[in-house]
């Protein structure tokens, strides 16, 4: 893994990872929303995500090199009125 997520000083936040399974290509395809151009794929789920925690750790690390802005995480706290993940619209 490029970094840790959530732990110890370089630690990455969480981000959110989309994991859609991919049948013509037999892998779970994963994005991160948030990351632009950050995706990458595994063969089991498990790995997906794990490939998917070393996509966020790696565009977090060359945006800190290049001196690029990195977005915040997407806040999933559920608003009482709307029932949709605070920042969505309806």
């Amino acid at each position: 893994m490029a970094g840790k997520i959530m732990s110890g000083q370089n630690a990455y936040p969480p981000y959110s990872m989309i994991i859609e399974w991919e049948p013509e290509g037999g892998v779970f395809v994963v994005r991160v929303p948030e990351l632009p151009g950050c995706h990458t794929h595994g063969r089991t789920y498990v790995e997906a995500v794990g490939q998917g925690q070393d996509a966020i750790a790696s565009w977090i690390d060359a945006a800190r090199a290049w001196g690029t802005a990195i977005p915040a995480p997407r806040d999933y706290a559920l608003n009482d009125e709307t029932k949709v993940p605070v920042g969505d619209t309806v």
